[in-house]
């Protein structure tokens, strides 16, 4: 039976939270009570004095519960400070009491004073414990003092956007602290920064801000950039920005707003950077429609990247001297020679601090860094193997017979043990899969090398799919003058119609059926999804075999189908009943415990109750413990079906047979089908419509697309 009733106390502990639900501890005057709240725009915070209203339940496995329906900032009573008291500053019941009654009303005084000495004179509590207090107290009534403000301003706004809003105004106190409701009512758009433009306006109209008002006009600007960084731009001109300016502001106020940022560069602290054309006889107008428009983050990281490379190459580093005799005589895996240009490649290594090895699948990059990993180790130097994803930094291990490491896991070494890189006097650093690494991920990896001797060597394939973040910095290395480089274009690996199939790619031709690279046209995308079936199954015998398509809900469909095509007589898994013997999978997660990582693919090959077994491609058998294959609390599935794969998962790969869903999308350039045909070493299956292919050519290299500051 529930009862409704409202309590009123300070959140002591957190137990459980997610985007939906908090289950909290709160230290009312007469008990610890545990609150579920269920409505996701109130949730709240450790130290917070609330009213919580809704009604007590039993629940068979939890006991007794309070099951929150709304939730409602509070101001500070004397009921209140007990709890506070013993909520996260580790003052028990007895001391908390001995405090109330020993200062009675002048307490909340001493605190607002931060008055510590006062507070440990009778030695009640530490110097450390009073001084933590006062922290927590002023930090907690700066809340209560933005919850006031907002609920003041608010009070016209519907209930569930102001319950919304003041949300994301205390992930604003998170940042400015005490002084965010003053942050607050200065300029209403910095909570833009903390949630979107809408909610921004929705604060700003309550502030009664005009819409000409320069705070909007720039706080748009700002949005209108941030989406072209989510598209790679880290600067435009106007023409890419102005369709998304003019849906925040309205049309009439777009001209105002250019002119406002070209005025921002001479302000002490520019919110927008500018960069206008060098001709003097241009108008204003025109300076408006020629001029780069950049946010101040995307110029420093760019202008950091560029000082830090020039000086390397400024600086120079000690070559690793190596024989043309020892070059040619070196024998790679099977008993190859090195080519001539792998040859030099090897050379552009060794005696350069920045070099770029650039060429497509099997054209023998791992073998070029397999030489010169040798060579640089025999000559008492180090080397420092990383790539962006996991899969790539495994395969990468896995090729070379060496360490290798994502970047992400370096530069969270590096920061738990500032000293890691110590050991690695002048070390080789291979960045492997380079044409993805983006702008903010370079940035942070060249931080953590400054002022050491370093060799870099960047390895990719610009003619791949881009960085999925913003940005260029490898396709803007292959085209500086400063750096070396070398691309290889000998085949090693894929068969000669691949090959060709991807040179022509590159060249922009139109794409034409060969003996192992066949199109095959379908009339709409059901039909293309039941031919990538039909192939796939003609193709079982293959070795490796894997369709990639562009839409997610492709890739979906096509799993399903697939698994109820292939496994449905094959034994379930009773551990994870979606999954037969035989079942094709992908692991979406980095788990180290395991020792895969996100990418990972394989067949399932058994299991029982308790966990699945299966044999990754690269990892080799792995058993997956229950609580492995599926996120409980995201509500998601670790392990997947793998029969069909997105270009970006597929991305650092190698199959014996690919089977390509050619969709009629913008995603759909050049690059991704370049980058899905390359995944294959023996044969390649194209399920298109009509125009699909030729439309994809058309729309030409979606790095050729973005727009960067950054050069070299």
């Amino acid at each position: 039976m529930l009862t409704s009733n409202q309590i009123i106390g300070t959140v002591s502990q957190v137990l459980y939270g997610n985007v939906s639900q908090q289950i909290i501890k709160l230290n009312t005057s007469r008990a610890s009570v545990k609150v579920v709240i269920r409505n996701p725009d109130v949730l709240v915070e450790l130290n917070d004095h609330i009213e919580a209203i809704g009604s007590f339940e039993h629940h068979s496995k939890y006991g007794e519960q309070f099951l929150a329906t709304d939730i409602r900032h509070c101001a500070v009573t004397q009921e209140l400070i007990r709890g506070f008291l013993m909520s996260s500053n580790g003052i028990g019941e007895k001391t908390a009491d001995k405090l109330i009654r020993r200062f009675k009303d002048n307490l909340v005084d001493l605190l607002e004073r931060k008055d510590v000495d006062s507070l440990i004179e009778h030695n009640d509590v530490s110097k450390a414990a009073a001084e933590l207090i006062c922290r927590n107290w002023h930090k907690q009534a700066g809340k209560i003092q933005l919850v006031q403000f907002m609920e003041h301003v608010l009070q016209e706004t519907k209930p569930m956007q102001r319950a919304k809003l003041l949300t994301i105004g205390k992930r604003a106190f998170q940042f400015y602290g005490e002084k965010t409701a003053e942050k607050l009512r200065e300029d209403p758009y910095r909570i833009w920064s903390f949630s979107n433009f809408k909610s921004a306006e929705l604060l700003a109209k309550a502030l009664c801000v005009p819409d000409e008002d320069e705070r909007r006009i720039i706080c748009a600007l700002e949005d209108a950039l941030f989406r072209q960084l989510d598209s790679g731009h880290t600067r435009c001109k106007s023409n890419l920005f102005i369709a998304d300016l003019t849906k925040l502001i309205g049309e009439e106020l777009v001209s105002k707003a250019l002119s406002i940022a070209l005025d921002e560069p001479k302000k002490e602290r520019p919110r927008i950077i500018v960069t206008e054309p060098e001709n003097e006889k241009l108008t204003a107008t025109q300076k408006l429609h020629t001029s780069y428009f950049a946010l101040p983050a995307s110029v420093i990281m760019e202008n950091y990247i560029k000082d830090q490379l020039l000086s390397r190459i400024k600086q120079g580093i000690i070559n690793v001297q190596v024989t043309e005799e020892e070059l040619d005589d070196y024998t790679i895996s099977g008993g190859h020679k090195l080519s001539k240009e792998q040859q030099q490649a090897v050379k552009a290594v060794l005696s350069n601090p920045i070099s770029c090895v650039s060429g497509g699948a099997g054209t023998g990059k791992t073998s070029v860094l397999f030489c010169a990993h040798e060579i640089i180790t025999h000559a008492g130097n180090q080397v420092l193997q990383v790539a962006l994803s996991g899969k790539a930094s495994r395969r990468l291990a896995q090729q070379t017979e060496r360490e290798a490491m994502t970047i992400e896991k370096l530069l969270k070494i590096v920061k738990w043990e500032p000293e890691y890189l110590d050991q690695f006097p002048s070390p080789l650093i291979l960045i492997d899969e380079a044409s993805m690494v983006d702008l903010h991920t370079m940035y942070r990896l060249l931080r953590i090398l400054e002022g050491r001797p370093a060799r870099l060597v960047f390895v990719g394939d610009r003619a791949q799919l881009p960085p999925v973040g913003p940005g260029l910095i490898y396709h803007k290395l292959m085209e500086s003058s400063h750096v070396p480089k070398v691309e290889l274009t000998g085949n090693f690996r894929s068969t000669q119609d691949i090959n060709n199939t991807a040179v022509d790619i590159k060249k922009g031709h139109t794409l034409e059926s060969k003996k192992l690279v066949r199109i095959v046209n379908c009339e709409n995308a059901k039909e293309m999804v039941e031919i990538a079936k039909r192939e796939y199954e003609w193709h079982l015998s293959a070795k490796s075999l894997h369709v990639i398509a562009a839409r997610t809900r492709t890739v979906s469909d096509i799993n399903i189908k697939l698994h109820k095509s292939i496994t449905h007589t094959r034994k379930v898994i009773p551990s994870a009943p979606e999954f037969r013997e035989g079942d094709a999978v992908v692991y979406k997660a980095n788990n180290a415990e395991l020792g895969i990582v996100n990418g990972s693919t394989g067949v399932v090959t058994g299991g029982n109750e308790d966990f699945i077994i299966v044999r990754f491609d690269i990892e080799g058998l792995v058993s997956i413990p229950k609580e492995s294959i599926r996120n409980e609390k995201a509500g998601e599935y670790l392990l997947q079906h793998g029969y069909a794969l997105t270009c970006h998962s597929a991305q650092g790969s190698e199959f014996d047979v690919v089977i390509v869903v050619v969709e009629d999308m913008l995603m759909v350039e050049r690059s991704w089908l370049y980058t899905a045909i390359t995944r294959a070493k023996k044969k390649v299956i194209l399920v298109t419509t009509n125009d699909s292919i030729q439309k994809a050519i058309e729309r030409g290299f979606a790095a050729d697309q973005i727009e960067v500051g950054f050069e070299l």
